[in-house]
């Protein structure tokens, strides 16, 4: 009993540090949460709804019973994702998907299918 007890925090540090490493996929791969201004650059020619389609095509599809998300552009509602189509990914320095609970946190209720957030170059 007593040694199980004098390595439990060895186990609890491991597991935090798994944790840690599975939460930050990268976004070269399709995952992760930011498309960068390098991704970006490699999309440049397109519409920002195409690029994000290509780059990250999960942020584009509807959820279970939920709405597409918002689109925020320097902290204002620009609208649905339709607005992506009129915006060119050459203008964008990064773009950002926030989760539902994270949406609503920052933004306020209404975020159930999350948001997209954009920084203008």
């Amino acid at each position: 009993m007593i040694r199980a007890v004098r390595y439990l925090p060895i186990l609890a540090f491991c597991l935090l540090l798994s944790g840690c490493a599975a939460g930050s996929a990268g976004g070269s791969s399709g995952g992760g949460d930011t498309i960068t201004a390098e991704e970006l650059a490699t999309v440049s020619n397109l519409s920002l709804y195409d690029g994000v389609q290509r780059l990250r095509p999960r942020w584009l599809q509807p959820r279970a019973g939920q709405p597409l998300p918002r689109v925020m552009m320097n902290g204002s509602q620009m609208g649905g994702v339709e607005v992506l189509r009129g915006m060119q990914a050459s203008d964008v320095q990064s773009v950002r998907f926030l989760d539902s609970q994270d949406a609503t946190t920052r933004y306020g209720t209404g975020y159930t299918g999350g948001a997209i957030e954009l920084v203008s170059r």
